[in-house]
């Protein structure tokens, strides 16, 4: 990334921080770093643009500081566990401005350029934590791997909200051990059998966005209509129907490439499948990244 790019990226991120993301104008961002609104532009074809970059290019530069912590071979894996915890602390409160940006200021009710954006990176989070966990206390945890995993990021963003919100003297390394044992406490009790709340059915959308993470949303869209048309083919039946099945899943590929696809359609048409299939997930992931939630 070029220096200027991320000079750039600072100014949005403290303006949208500072005064809102609908409220903050690219000429405002070119005055802050110094450039002409023309200049601007080309390094970032839009706002809309720029937002995109500045959650990319902070979340991948979390993940890439957390690869660093699990290639280190002299940690155990409970000791990974708790530097993961330390560095997610502390690379937001390094960024605070950042942090303001996500938990207060952004347009995704607004703006469904977003919302999928959001959702993969929630998507990559949920599954990053869950792999952890299961490296540190194995496979016994994976009836209720879910479940430490919400508590796991409950506990850090609460602790998070009181150190920059509140400003209240919360150390990276206090909270870290305190969640490892909060860790260790419910997986102690696994032998009582504690019914899990989330299961893996409940989260297999969050997995299937996971593994198409870098793909674009069409791209992500497409694979999981080219696994409806599989489930498809087994089917007996012949003529109208499985051909109706058929021309549905291609009808809805058109429709996602298009430019301004037309959502009542696509939402049509997923009911329809969903009703003759069993492609709940499919179905489910596909809404969630084309924000079709009813």
């Amino acid at each position: 990334m070029k220096d200027k790019q991320f000079e750039i990226m600072k100014s949005a991120i403290k303006l949208f921080s500072k005064k809102g993301y609908f409220s903050t104008s690219m000429q405002e961002i070119a005055e802050d770093c110094g450039i002409s609104k023309g200049s601007l532009y080309k390094y970032f074809e839009s706002k809309e643009e720029l937002l995109v970059k500045v959650f990319e290019y902070n979340h991948d530069k979390m993940i890439q500081r957390a690869k660093f912590i699990s290639s280190n071979q002299s940690l155990t894996p409970k000791e990974t566990l708790r530097q993961l915890i330390v560095i997610e602390i502390e690379g937001i409160v390094e960024n605070k401005d950042y942090f303001n940006l996500i938990s207060k200021s952004l347009p995704i009710d607004k703006n469904k350029q977003f919302k999928p954006l959001m959702q993969r990176i929630r998507a990559e989070m949920l599954t990053w934590h869950k792999d952890t966990l299961i490296q540190v206390y194995g496979s016994k945890i994976e009836a209720i791997v879910w479940d430490l995993v919400i508590a796991l990021q409950g506990i850090v963003k609460e602790f998070i909200y009181l150190r920059i919100l509140d400003q209240k003297k919360v150390e990276s390394e206090l909270v870290a051990d305190f969640v490892v044992f909060s860790m260790d406490a419910i997986v102690g009790q696994e032998q009582a059998k504690i019914a899990p709340v989330l299961t893996d059915v409940m989260m297999e959308d969050y997995q299937l966005m996971t593994d198409k993470i870098h793909l674009t949303t069409e791209d992500q869209i497409l694979e999981l209509l080219n696994q409806i048309e599989e489930k498809i083919k087994p089917i007996r039946a012949e003529g109208e129907d499985k051909e109706g099945l058929y021309s549905s899943v291609l009808l809805l590929k058109e429709e996602v490439l298009k430019k301004e696809p037309r959502l009542f359609l696509i939402d049509s048409l997923l009911a329809y499948l969903d009703k003759r299939l069993e492609v709940e997930s499919q179905i489910l992931t596909i809404k969630k990244l084309l924000d079709l939630h009813d």
